[in-house]
């Protein structure tokens, strides 16, 4: 089975009409072209303006089958007093087979190659979208032609053919809109959403209601359980398939997929869904964010809440209160996690003796890693002690707490102890 479809999206809105697949034949001093004034779905439909005595129509003459079926929105400002063919089949040598019209009247007709087959009791209704829909089987010399309101499943009127008359030969053309030569109806009307199925064993029906994505995400560290059951389908369809981006080049399926990312980071999670039918919902995009391993620095001793002590000529130093809950997150992940704290006033140490500085780095996510310590002075880094191991467990503990050791060598060469600063970048294991 084959379908060609046109729904008239993306083209300028006034240029000609052109579709792969398709052969459009405006005629001369016709037109037939885009247009964003009225659409039955979407924003755009086509146009077509007619010109007195000229022929006009979009067709395909490739299907060669026995069976086809075809669909079209249209919108008629007015009908005129004319005799014209919306949809066309044709047989062999492009002889008319089975032509779905208006007749004088404003309504719907079926005529094969003997005449009228069904006539509509009324006009079709005007400046409103409706969807009119024929079908022809050879096999079982049957045709259909029925219209509804817009995206109706209740058919307003149509009619069966009963047996139908038609030449010899499969299927190989037809016109998705147009008019025959000899009309004189020159008032422009709209098609939007024409749809043509070889083999097709019934009526298209209308253009499906596409399903709608929705989903949630819970992180815990760096993984994320995702729950897209939220998504729907307007029945009878059901969602059948979810189509996920996680944002770090890596895909997933599923309503309830679980992703486990690399570093810690804010990324952008997108997903579609697929119904039952095969119709795909729109793309709907969340910012998910997931944090590396996350630490603390607290006081190395709880009798020390504020400022430095000194012992036996050397300086033994704590973080004061105001630092000691600051949570260290780093979006780029547990590798390189910097925290740069003001030490304020200190007591420099005695002449040769280094300054320590105690300090106890607590774990909440990471189990264990080492970090690099610098002592800065504006913005000259007087010392560095590097890959220090991270103490176990968490809390104020003694047993918890490094003690970092910046020689006398360095430190000597401070100038103003008030402008010190503490960086620590931490790695985790």
């Amino acid at each position: 089975m084959t379908t060609y479809t046109l729904d008239f999206e993306g083209g300028t809105n006034g240029s000609s009409v052109s579709a792969s697949g398709w052969t459009v034949i405006p005629g001369s001093g016709a037109a037939i072209t885009y247009d964003n004034t009225r659409a039955a779905h979407g924003v755009q439909s086509a146009k077509l303006v007619p010109a007195s005595g000229i022929a006009s129509s979009v067709y395909v003459n490739t299907l060669n089958t026995t069976t086809a079926a075809i669909r079209g929105y249209f919108y008629f400002s007015t009908i005129t007093s004319d005799d014209e063919w919306l949809f066309k089949f044709g047989g062999a040598g492009n002889s008319t087979d089975l032509i779905g019209k208006l007749n004088s009247a404003g309504a719907l007709r079926l005529q094969d190659t003997t005449g009228t087959k069904w006539t509509a009791a009324s006009a079709l209704p005007l400046n409103q979208w409706v969807r009119i829909e024929m079908r022809l089987d050879l096999g079982a010399n049957t045709a259909q032609l029925v219209y509804y309101l817009g995206d109706s499943t209740t058919p307003v009127t149509g009619g069966d053919s009963g047996t139908i008359s038609v030449s010899a030969g499969t299927i190989i053309n037809y016109g998705v809109f147009g008019r025959p030569n000899n009309g004189t109806y020159t008032t422009p009307f709209w098609v939007d959403d024409v749809r043509l199925v070889d083999s097709s064993a019934s009526l298209i029906g209308p253009v499906p209601v596409p399903p709608v994505a929705a989903f949630s995400s819970t992180p815990t560290a760096l993984t994320v359980a995702f729950d897209a059951t939220a998504s729907t389908a307007t029945s009878p369809a059901t969602v059948s398939s979810y189509t996920w981006d996680f944002g770090d080049s890596s895909s997933g399926s599923g309503s309830g997929p679980s992703h486990t990312y690399a570093t810690g980071g804010t990324y952008s999670v997108a997903l579609y869904v697929t119904d039952s039918t095969g119709s795909t919902s729109s793309t709907v995009t969340h910012s998910v964010t997931v944090a590396g391993a996350s630490y603390t620095v607290v006081p190395a001793s709880t009798s020390v809440a504020t400022g430095w002590t000194a012992s036996s000529g050397t300086v033994l130093s704590c973080l004061q209160d105001t630092d000691q809950t600051t949570l260290i997150t780093s979006p780029a992940g547990p590798t390189n996690q910097e925290l740069t704290v003001v030490l304020g006033a200190l007591v420099p140490p005695t002449t040769g003796n280094p300054l320590r500085i105690l300090i106890n780095i607590d774990t909440l996510s990471a189990a264990s890693g080492s970090f690099n310590a610098y002592l800065i002075e504006g913005s000259t880094t007087r010392s560095t002690i590097l890959s220090t191991s991270i103490p176990g467990g968490s809390g104020s503990s003694v047993s918890n707490v490094a003690t970092l050791t910046f020689p006398w060598t360095d430190v000597s060469a401070v100038t103003d102890w008030s402008a010190l600063k503490l960086k620590l970048l931490i790695t985790a294991a």
